[in-house]
């Protein structure tokens, strides 16, 4: 299990052990820049966004002990734009990129029954 905690002063992810009834194991501090979000991968890693706008990886090995690789640098989100970002199923990244003139999102707009909104657009006459 991976968790984001600021219990240190500083927001962090942990990675702990999840035991057989729903015990907890030992728990192990990701250190990074601090954190701002994080995702698993197919395959066992972790990729955390840092408070650089870094996103790093690290390898979270249950072995005969838990351990947790040293972060190692994936991307600078900064630098190449990126707003939002997930691991796929397969191990890829699906990303949203800012134009050249969203430096700064300052408003998210909802949309309910986006479906049903585009389906009666393509219908409605050109």
């Amino acid at each position: 299990m991976a968790f984001g905690s600021d219990e240190t002063g500083k927001p962090q992810v942990w990675v702990a052990e999840m035991r057989p009834g729903g015990g907890v194991g030992r728990q192990i501090q990701v250190k990074t820049s601090g954190s701002i979000d994080h995702a698993w991968g197919p395959d066992g890693t972790l990729f955390i966004r840092d408070q650089r706008n870094r996103l790093m990886k690290v390898v979270v090995s249950l072995g005969p002990r838990l351990s947790v690789s040293a972060p190692v640098e994936v991307a600078d989100l900064g630098k190449q734009r990126v707003a939002m970002w997930s691991v796929l199923p397969d191990g890829r990244f699906f990303v949203g990129l800012k134009n050249e003139n969203e430096d700064e999102i300052t408003r998210y707009d909802l949309v309910l029954n986006w479906t049903e909104l585009l389906k009666r657009k393509m219908r409605a006459p050109r």
